[in-house]
Formats: C-alpha cells, structure tokens, sequence
C-alpha cells in the first residue's frame, strides 16, 4: 500500500484502498476499506483485546477452580479445630459458602455456555437452557456483591488467617473480574 493523500493508501498492484480517520489528538482510531466503505474497523483498547481476555477468563477459571478444594480443607480444618479454638464469627460461615457458590456458578456458566452454544446463538433464538445459564450468571453477580461485603467484614473482623483472607480477597477479585467479563460481551442477564 502506498499513500496517495494524507490518512488516504491504495494497493500498488491493485485497486484496494484503506482510508484512516483520526481523532482530536492525532491518534488513528478507524480504519475503511473501499470493498466494505459501510464498515468502520476500530481499533480496540488493550482491555478489548482476544489475549486480554482470553488471560482474564483462565486466570479466573483458574483461582475458581483452585477454591473448591481450598474450601473444603478449610471447612474440614476448621471443624476439626473447632473445639480447641473460640469459635468463628457468624458471618465467616456464611462468606465461605458465597464464595465457594459463585465459584461453583461461574464454572457452571462457562460449562453451560460450551455446552449450550453461547455466544454464537445468541444471532438467533435463544433456547430455554442458554436462558438459565445466562441466569446463573446473573445469580453468580449477585452473590459477587455479597462477596464484596464479606471481603470487606472479613478484614475488618478478622475472620480467618491472613492467608485465607487474601486468598479470599483475591477470588473476590476474579468474581468481580468475571462478571465485568460478563457484561462487557453482553452476557450477563438476557439483553439479547
């Protein structure tokens, strides 16, 4: 391609052109093509990327999985030790089974969402089980924002160790992570 005008390049060999369009601060931020002038190329911020988010939702899958056997050693430990210790506050019980239910949730959306054919469907009708998946997906935020709340008390009590605490913080984190995931590909809940 060479360039014929400013913002303005055609095939040396050939009758293809592209044409750029910036914006107030000199940044290129469209592209478009003489074989499809009604389509605008835009380029996309670091965060709109494949790699971004294909990194974010392993990374989350990942610390969702890693939760349900940390759970259960947790929960198994602290009956075992709960005899020779004060006992936990109340609300540490209840923090442990949100975060393990959004783990469960969010690993549930994603099998449901291979399973089930989102997004590619989401063109068409969608069928009655991609309607509950897109549900458990907005169960799943809901019960993120409960999560918060404990992350927040949990710190603030000390319910747990350290460790278990910014172990849990950071599932709280990737919870939120994925419901921002959610919703910026127009998966969370039924806007279809």
């Amino acid at each position: 391609f060479v360039e014929v005008e400013p913002l303005y390049f055609r095939q040396v060999d050939g009758p293809f052109g592209l044409a750029f369009r910036e914006d107030g601060q000199r940044r290129i931020t469209y592209m478009f093509t003489d074989l499809m002038p009604q389509f605008a190329f835009e380029k996309l911020n670091w965060y709109e990327t494949l790699g971004f988010d294909m990194a974010l939702v392993l990374a989350c899958l990942l610390i969702f999985l890693s939760m349900i056997p940390v759970a259960v050693i947790h929960l198994s430990r602290e009956r075992r030790l709960s005899s020779d210790r004060k006992p936990a506050p109340h609300g540490a019980g209840a923090a442990q089974w949100i975060i393990l239910g959004i783990c469960v949730l969010n690993l549930l959306f994603v099998v449901g969402a291979a399973r089930w054919g989102m997004p590619s469907s989401m063109i068409l009708d969608l069928s009655f089980m991609a309607k509950i998946v897109l549900g458990v997906g907005v169960l799943s935020a809901i019960l993120t924002v409960g999560a918060l709340v404990y992350t927040v008390l949990a710190w603030k009590d000390s319910y747990w160790g350290v460790t278990f605490r910014a172990y849990y913080t950071l599932v709280t984190v990737a919870a939120i992570a994925f419901v921002w995931f959610l919703n910026y590909w127009n998966l969370l809940g039924w806007r279809y």
